[in-house]
């Protein structure tokens, strides 16, 4: 039962920081669309779909919890067979 209010209270104090930060639709903005082309599929002959875009970052609301450019598989996978998952595959 402590564990739950202490949940209940943590809780709490989060929805207290969203309300006073994340009130204005402004504040939850941390990039705008700079350039994107139109979605495309079947770019290639392996059907894949082009769906990309150019962001600029506002950099007051990101630089602060930037961790860096990378993908966390953990340990769902050996260190070498990762790679077949990220490469295209015939069919």
């Amino acid at each position: 039962m402590q564990k739950a209010e202490s949940d209940v209270g943590i809780l709490g104090d989060f929805l207290k920081l969203l309300k006073s930060t994340w009130s204005d639709a402004l504040d939850r903005i941390i990039a705008w669309l700079d350039w994107a082309p139109k979605i495309a599929n079947n770019v290639d002959t392996r059907r894949y779909t082009r769906d990309i875009g150019v962001m600029t970052l506002e950099k007051d609301k990101f630089v602060k919890n930037f961790k860096g450019n990378f993908v966390y598989l953990g340990a769902l996978f050996f260190s070498l067979s990762s790679f077949s998952y990220l490469r295209p595959m015939k069919t």
